[in-house]
């Protein structure tokens, strides 16, 4: 008996998507074998209605049960492998560029994800439920989807449809092992519950794998995966005309979360590895007495003038830190960066092991009427339920100084009604209707916390002479009204918490829209669309925390030292000893003494830690900016968006084999707040309110063309868009004229463009062999003028270049962005992918690999070589036997064959985080053996 496989090609789409191809044994007919394989076309329902991806004029990519089963897809790091012009952020994707710059309360994803239909606020859990196991398709759509999508689908929409129940009893048992100590159980049970009439669906996992980063310096290993799941699907044919569907599931996760790599850390072009010597943050001149040769100078180069200018770090204590917590890696040994992007060592220290869990909850259901022949009624409506608690480690090191983290808790419920009316009017009009609201509630508490430092933040300042001055008490979360600010003394923070916040937003959406394409001939059809959305976001965030006061409040600049040298009242000024105002506070609060003997030259201060200044276990830690106080706030407000985003499509189809159609499609973001974000205030006349940022549209041009060639054995895909962007949603860092400084905060930028050009091609070029790919090329630019304060720039520090701040001499700190590139989009990428089968009578033995390629590109809109994410490139391999009567498949596979070790993205600090620089790593190599065994009615 011949067997052979056929090439079921999901996919399509006008820009060059990769094509989507499973792969299934079956038994082929004499007629079958003489006229050979034929590429085949999934049936997906991206406008609503059911078509193949030919016959729909959009850009898409259709990734089928088996295709993800055979290339081993179990992640969005390796889904996005295979859709071209996409990349992926920590927590969203990038289609065509197109995702998140920001991740703050109250704002939005530029990629709308759903759920068997139902829309889901964060990508990252339906991109991970299951490891994408039981999943029948996954959709991409690239381009705006304004139209029958909606809200937020400004770059595109993927929609994660599940298997539904089975009429007649099947299951099955998968398990998957390899390396990492990688345990993963899976298993389903589908089948009947009454006859023709109801019937269920029960799939549970459970995946376990040990930590993929190791630890060094003897800390603790990261990023482990814990994750159960566990769903129940209903289909209910209520009457020949009725049906319903119903899926709920529970998912919980505790997992040791990744951790970035550090690839540098310090001022200066070269560090050659980590700043253990600073205790405080911050550059400073050269002061009287100093040399250019001296010790512990570091030399820069005006970029302007070429001249060379010095700096040190500031003297703790003295000088004032751009931060007020000590260096954590002061005094630590063994600590190492890896100093190159293109050559990532994934090994990270830290004090304890980052922790991430969630709880998930979901329910998915629908009820379809078909009225008659020509008219449908759907109702689709969701709810989902998300706990979610973060702990990471944020310094990268594992001194005993400091344990800098960051904490999140957060509870997010969220539901949705959708009501859609498929009708026909005569033959050649087909419409699709519906309304549409959206309800979710977000609660966060965000904070940066450190319980050792000294007790910095743990314990009660000594505020010594200045006690009577500083009044009222510790200002704890919610002590302040709404619209205000206040602020007291510091009596102690039990969690070590010098910055934490409480964010509640709720975001109310509502749409209307219909959409239909009328048929002039065989050849010819217009499809016109039109959308009116509108949202209703309310937030409320309360704040709390520590900052120090500049002394100079209390003593002036140049405060009397006369009494410390034994002389008048007013005869021994501050500054002639060297005692800077803020030294004067540190010792008048116990702090320090004065350095009488000068017995450090470097200070005129000593600290009162019996161990030193970096005692772990003192009791009185130098203050590195002035008086502790701490400090509440909270802020509310309302607003709201809306829009009208329209689209027209033509469709010209010559033959049955080839479609040709432009289209002209509109988008829109809603605009939002930036909660968390410091700077993300403004006093009003009523008080102080959170800021906001204005909605995000674009105009998208595109052409596409969809064939199928060679009597079946070649399909080729491909498009060339054009977007057009008005009040470009960024986060930056804006240039404070007012105070030299800068403002983090989300804007608008006026204009942004992007157009680029993709292809894709699947090819069964001789029998057993099937040939696939695709490539992508992408260019975007800031339209118009968009200025950005640089003030993470190691070459550059601030405090040493004055005159290249806002209001400067030439503010060369302060960049425009007009003709940049947008930030994380690779100008090329492309995946190429050839599987062969061996055909036997007793199954079918198929090797396959895949060739993946990410071009390089910027992780900021500066475009520098500071934050330049290199090229990456990836080849899996795998070989699968199944057996003739499809019970039994064994892989074998080896992702990442060559262990080449790259990154989604880097990221960059300012002074205040000494210029570290870090870069989260993508997985390293993973090989394994993946067995399922099939029962029951196949």
């Amino acid at each position: 008996m011949l067997t052979t496989r056929v090439a079921l090609l999901t996919y399509a789409a006008v820009s060059a998507t990769m094509s989507v191809v499973t792969f299934a044994a079956s038994t082929a007919s004499a007629e079958e074998a003489k006229e050979g394989r034929r590429i085949e076309e999934i049936v997906v329902t991206a406008e609503k209605r059911e078509a193949t991806v030919s016959d729909t004029s959009i850009s898409i990519t259709a990734f089928g049960e088996e295709m993800i089963e055979d290339f081993g897809l179990q992640s969005p790091d390796e889904l996005v492998n295979f859709i071209p012009a996409t990349t992926r952020d920590a927590y969203d994707i990038r289609i065509r560029g197109v995702g998140r710059n920001f991740r703050a309360l109250g704002g939005d994803p530029g990629v709308a994800t759903y759920y068997n239909g139902v829309y889901s606020e964060d990508f990252g859990i339906a991109a991970t439920e299951n490891g994408l196991y039981d999943v029948a398709r996954i959709e991409v759509l690239r381009g705006p989807q304004g139209t029958l999508y909606g809200r937020n689908s400004i770059g595109g929409a993927l929609n994660y449809i599940t298997n539904k129940p089975t009429y007649e009893f099947e299951g099955e048992i998968r398990a998957l092992g390899g390396n990492m100590d990688t345990r993963e159980f899976y298993g389903i049970l589908s089948g009947p519950l009454i006859k023709d009439t109801l019937a269920a669906r029960v799939v549970a996992l459970s995946r376990e794998r040990d930590d993929a980063i190791p630890g060094y310096n003897g800390g603790p290993d990261v990023d482990s995966i814990d994750d159960q799941n566990v769903s129940v699907a209903l289909n209910w044919k209520i009457a020949e005309n009725w049906e319903s569907n119903l899926r709920w599931n529970d998912r919980s996760s505790d997992r040791d979360i990744g951790m970035s790599t550090v690839i540098r850390n310090g001022p200066g072009a070269n560090p050659s590895g980590w700043v253990t010597d600073a205790y405080a943050f911050g550059m400073r001149p050269l002061i009287a007495g100093e040399s250019p040769t001296d010790a512990g100078v570091y030399t820069f180069t005006h970029p302007v003038t070429g001249a060379s200018v010095y700096g040190k770090y500031v003297r703790p204590g003295v000088d004032p830190s751009v931060y007020h917590r000590a260096n954590s890696a002061y005094g630590v040994t063994g600590l190492r960066v890896a100093g190159d992007a293109d050559n990532l060592d994934p090994e990270v220290a830290a004090n304890e092991a980052p922790n991430e869990t969630f709880d998930h909850n979901a329910v998915q259901f629908d009820v379809t009427w078909d009225i008659n022949e020509t008219t449908s009624l759907k109702y689709l409506g969701g709810w989902m339920d998300f706990d979610y608690t973060f702990d990471i480690d944020l310094d990268y090191t594992n001194g005993p100084l400091s344990q800098w983290r960051q904490t999140v808790l957060e509870a997010v419920e969220t539901y949705s009604h959708e009501l859609q009316l498929l009708w026909q009017i005569g033959d050649n009009l087909q419409l699709t209707s519906g309304l549409y609201y959206f309800n979710s509630d977000r609660l966060q508490n965000y904070a940066f916390r450190d319980l050792a430092n000294q007790g910095r933040y743990t314990r009660a300042a000594n505020y010594g002479f200045y006690d009577p001055f500083v009044v009222g008490p510790h200002t704890r979360m919610g002590s302040a009204p709404v619209g205000a600010i206040v602020i007291g003394r510091w009596e102690g923070d039990p969690t070590g918490s010098p910055y934490e916040y409480r964010n509640y937003v709720e975001t109310d959406a509502y749409a209307a829209y219909t959409q239909g394409t009328y048929t002039f001939s065989e050849q010819w059809a217009l499809t016109v669309g039109v959308r009116w959305a509108k949202d209703e976001k309310s937030a409320l965030e309360k704040r709390t925390g520590y900052f120090e006061l500049a002394p100079e409040a209390f003593t002036g600049t140049n405060p009397d030292c006369s009494v410390w040298y034994g002389q008048p009242a007013g005869t021994v000024p501050c500054t002639a000893v060297g005692i800077t105002p803020l030294a004067l506070a540190n010792i008048t609060m116990g702090n320090a003494v004065p350095d009488y003997f000068n017995a450090d030259p470097n200070s005129p201060i000593l600290s009162t830690c019996p161990g030193g200044v970096a005692d772990p276990n003192c009791t009185t830690p130098l203050r590195l900016q002035g008086i502790p106080y701490s400090f509440a706030d909270s802020a509310a407000g309302k607003d709201q968006w809306d829009d009208v985003t329209w689209r027209v499509n033509l469709d010209w189809t010559p033959n049955d084999d080839t479609l040709v159609y432009a289209s002209v499609t509109t988008g829109y973001r809603a605009g939002g707040y930036s909660l968390g974000i410091g700077d993300s205030r403004e006093a009003t006349a009523s008080g102080r309110v959170p800021l906001t940022y204005d909605k995000e549209e674009v105009m998208a041009y595109e052409l596409g063309y969809k064939g199928t060639l060679l009597d079946g054995q070649m399909q080729v895909n491909a498009s060339a868009y054009l977007y057009d962007y008005d009040n470009y949603q960024d986060r930056i860092p804006l240039a404070n004229l007012a105070t030299g400084g800068s403002t983090d905060v989300v804007k608008n930028a006026k204009a942004a463009e992007n157009m680029g050009l993709e292809v894709e091609v699947t090819w069964l070029p001789v029998d057993g062999l099937t040939l696939g790919g695709n490539a992508s090329w992408t260019k975007t630019e800031y339209k118009d003028n968009f200025y950005v304060l640089e003030d993470d720039n190691p070459l550059y520090p601030t405090t040493l270049f004055p005159d290249r701040l806002p209001g400067g001499a030439d503010e060369f700190l302060v960049r425009n962005l007009e003709g940049n590139e947008l930030k994380r989009i690779p100008e090329w990428k492309a995946t190429a992918w050839a599987y062969y089968d061996w055909v036997f009578d007793a199954g079918v033995l198929t090797a396959g690999t895949t060739y993946a390629y990410t071009g390089e590109y910027y992780s900021s809109g500066i475009e520098r070589d500071l934050d330049k994410v290199p090229d990456a490139q990836r080849v899996d391999v795998s070989l699968t036997w199944r057996d003739s009567r499809d019970r039994w498949n064994v892989r074998a596979f080896v992702d990442n064959v060559f262990d080449e070790i790259a990154t989604r993205g880097i990221d960059t600090s300012t002074a205040s985080g000494n210029w570290l620089v870090t870069a989260p790593t993508l997985y390293p190599r993973f090989y394994g053996l993946d067995v399922t065994y099939r029962f029951g009615a196949l």
